[in-house]
């Protein structure tokens, strides 16, 4: 609507209203208010800006006067002028869209500060005199490289035939500085404003000495579009404006990343709201408030999202926001988004796969009064996860009424597959194990919360036919249409060559396999001990040769053969798979961490029959039959899931918590990463 306040002497005439709205209209383009004179502001980095405020300057109306008033001292009287396109400027400005090919300043965005980096550039030292050679060079046989530069006719003084200007040239101010002898541009502080912040004042702002207060700007009543919305529509609108733009620097840069992804969801589907329906809560509003109510059952997190009241009779836009807000992240920290697993440690491969935001809000949006279990359908729905999810709910509930009770653990000496009781020269390793049999319930709840942080980072499917390999628990099991059918130890890798952590398929096996002696082992271990005799390491029975250069061991199959007698492989990165072992006595030791990060399996045979399966044809005996001299070559009839994990904390058959050490560290890591301690 048009702005009585500069009339105030009287009804505005005709000609004014007339000659008032056209200014807005001119100032329009800009997406916030500059209160001078009302109006908007000032773009000082393309031509519209500069002829609006020659309009204003020169308006014969009550606000061109008060804003030559108000700016007579650096005005001067002199009429505002567009600047001046391709001629003696232009060449200055694009100078400098090249500094050193890339990295100069944009004059023609920035016209004075783009003159003193010029005039520097061209008159100081060794440096800088090398870049403006460079730019010389560079423009004169390449003219292209220019292009793009800016606004104001850079692109036809960058063309074929141009060269920089003369040194003395570069000295001439461009026009507005000329006219107002500034020596250098003022600093500004922010401007105190939540609503809004601008990222650098316009140069003809600063050179104006221009005060600026930036305002969230008003729809204009009499935009028709506008007024025919309905009122819920234009309530979420600018809620929406606020809530996505909202400067606060405390949220960080993925809560605005989640906001501008939300935002871009109510703007595709016509500010429709997904929660309120006629002023009131829709079913799928209150169900998934209440799952919401539900989050730290799962070990999430969502204190610092505010969800709305569900017994609210009239919720607001606001409401309407925080709810889907919080939904996002609840469908977001579901799938593990709050810790990126490589982040633990290069040797930990599992990838999350996270939802889209907006894709999120709308499927629970979409599932009604299931809003709530849709929303629950984010979380791990593996039953290990499951199990560890229960017994949480329990101890805190039991942590409100009574001491947790020892039934609820299994002793560290007590499991139902294995002996925990670690070595007896390993005193450190004991005092933790204790420690864990000891736990007090607030540190198993962080432990729990910690693992069932890992079992997000697993596939969503397991595979109905899988092997999964728990590190900690030093324990493989092979299981078929959800039962184990097969269990056995393993060793893993040491405290300093930890075995890594992903996901994979085994393809086939290998019987009577060479083992390649892998160059950190060859000369971190194998070298040394021979004191670098090769000979030596050949008349123990390894093949050496050369390709390459590099120097190259293999050991032939055998009963010495560190492979052993038969090898699992799923082709990985890491270069690690399942083998036999000539050193089968290790496996008697509880804690078995003594590879290289390759994992050693107890009865390899049986295992083989486990993989191959029933209905195979291969049964122990006759995969023990090809038992030689040469490789012999298994393959799968399909590959079978393979899922190396690390869990420190389980539920065992008889419905105890079982904690494992720490092996790697890595469940520490997992802990401090969500803010549970270390």
């Amino acid at each position: 609507m048009t702005n009585h306040s500069a009339f105030e002497s009287g009804p505005p005439s005709l000609g004014a209203i007339v000659q008032d709205i056209a200014k807005r209209i001119a100032l329009r383009h800009s997406a916030h208010a500059l209160t001078i004179a009302s109006c908007r502001r000032v773009d000082g980095r393309d031509k519209r800006g500069h002829d609006a405020v020659g309009r204003l300057a020169n308006l014969d109306s009550e606000p061109g006067a008060m804003w030559r008033r108000r700016h007579s001292q650096a005005f001067s009287g002199a009429e505002w002028r567009s600047p001046p396109r391709a001629d003696s400027q232009a060449p200055r400005r694009a100078i400098l869209c090249r500094r050193s090919k890339a990295d100069c300043r944009a004059a023609a965005l920035r016209p004075y500060l783009g003159w003193k980096v010029a005039a520097d550039l061209a008159a100081t030292g060794f440096c800088a005199r090398n870049r403006y050679d460079r730019w010389r060079k560079s423009h004169a046989t390449s003219p292209r490289r220019a292009r793009g530069c800016g606004r104001f006719g850079v692109r036809r003084a960058c063309g074929r035939g141009q060269y920089p200007p003369r040194r003395a040239e570069l000295f001439d101010p461009p026009p507005l500085v000329a006219l107002f002898g500034v020596e250098r541009i003022p600093t500004r502080a922010p401007l105190d404003n939540p609503d809004f912040a601008v990222a650098d004042a316009a140069p003809a702002a600063i050179l104006l000495d221009v005060e600026l207060r930036a305002e969230p700007a008003k729809p204009d009543p009499l935009d028709l579009a506008w007024s025919l919305q309905p009122e819920e529509k234009r309530d979420l609108a600018l809620a929406l404006d606020a809530w996505a733009a909202s400067g606060d620097a405390a949220l960080g840069p993925e809560r605005h990343r989640l906001r501008a992804a939300l935002a871009a969801a109510y703007a595709a589907r016509d500010l429709a709201p997904f929660w309120i329906e006629n002023g009131e809560w829709r079913a799928s509003a209150r169900a998934a408030l209440a799952r919401l109510a539900l989050a730290a059952d799962d070990g999430l997190d969502l204190r610092a999202y505010a969800a709305p009241d569900a017994e609210k009779a009239a919720p607001t836009a606001a409401d309407e926001l925080a709810l889907s807000e919080a939904i996002a992240a609840y469908a977001l920290q579901a799938r593990g988004a709050r810790i990126e697993p490589e982040r633990i440690s290069r040797l930990v491969g599992a990838k999350t796969t996270l939802p889209d935001p907006a894709l999120a809000v709308a499927e629970v949006a979409g599932a009604g009064a299931n809003a709530g279990d849709a929303l629950q359908a984010y979380n791990p729905s593996h039953y290990g996860y499951q199990q560890l999810r229960e017994k949480l709910i329990e101890l805190r509930t039991q942590r409100a009424s009574a001491p947790a009770s020892d039934g609820l653990y299994a002793a560290a000496t007590g499991n139902v597959t294995q002996s925990d009781v670690l070595p007896p020269a390993s005193k450190s390793k004991r005092r933790r194990a204790a420690g864990l049999a000891k736990a007090s319930t607030s540190r198993v709840e962080a432990e729990i919360i910690a693992n069932m942080e890992r079992w997000r980072w697993l596939p969503r499917d397991l595979g109905e036919e899988r092997v999964e390999v728990n590190i900690p628990d030093f324990e493989l099991a092979v299981v078929r249409n959800g039962e184990v059918t097969h269990r056995t130890r393993i060793i893993v890798g040491k405290e300093a060559t930890p075995t890594p952590i992903f996901s994979n398929a085994l393809q086939y096996l290998i019987v009577n396999p060479y083992w390649n002696v892998p160059p950190s082992i060859l000369n971190k271990e194998m070298l040394p001990k021979a004191n670098g005799d090769v000979a030596a390491i050949a008349a123990s029975g390894f093949n050496v040769s050369y390709r390459g250069g590099k120097l190259v061991v293999r050991q032939p199959p055998g009963e010495r053969n560190a492979l052993g007698r038969i090898k699992f492989m799923f082709p990985n990165d890491f270069s690690v798979y399942l083998h036999d072992t000539p050193s089968r006595n290790l496996f008697a030791a509880s804690h078995r961490a003594f590879s290289h990060g390759c994992m050693r399996v107890d009865a390899p045979f049986a295992f083989a029959e486990a993989v191959l399966g029933p209905g195979s044809g291969w049964s122990e005996s006759r995969v023990r039959r090809l038992v030689g001299g040469s490789e012999r070559y298994i393959n799968l009839a399909k590959p079978l899931p393979i899922h190396i994990e690390y869990f420190t904390a389980y539920v065992d058959e008889g419905g105890r918590i079982v904690l494992r050490p720490d092996l790697y560290g890595y469940s520490a890591r997992v802990r401090k990463a969500l803010g549970l301690g270390a």
